[in-house]
């Protein structure tokens, strides 16, 4: 939840201290050995605040797919120093409700971690 955000913080030495924020395309560079090399399918949103782009379908293994959801709000015109929280859009829940339904109807299942998320129309 530290993208785009002026407030970003490291917790080292059991302190909060204050670190440089980063963007979505390097947190996805950063992990990108960590589950985006996986990915099968992502979510690209339609709209200019790029909300939800970190979403994407990874195989892991024969029988199972991870939906992973990114709920993040990282707009900076959204994001207060406080927001810490998250958010689905309608097109990214139609998004994850389409990859579950083929995940279902597939040999395989479709998996999403479960993740708090508010979830707002």
């Amino acid at each position: 939840h530290d993208i785009n955000i002026d407030s970003a913080s490291t917790f080292e030495n059991n302190k909060e201290e204050p670190t440089k924020s980063i963007t979505a395309a390097e947190f996805r560079e950063v992990y990108k050995n960590l589950g985006f090399d996986l990915a099968t399918d992502t979510f690209e949103p339609t709209t200019d605040d790029g909300h939800g782009m970190l979403s994407y379908v990874a195989d892991v293994g024969d029988d199972y797919g991870l939906i992973v959801i990114d709920s993040c709000k990282y707009d900076p015109e959204n994001v207060t120093k406080d927001s810490v929280s998250g958010y689905i859009s309608d097109e990214q829940m139609d998004w994850i409700i389409e990859k579950a339904i083929n995940g279902r109807h597939s040999e395989r299942s479709e998996v999403s971690p479960p993740r708090a998320a508010e979830v707002q129309s």
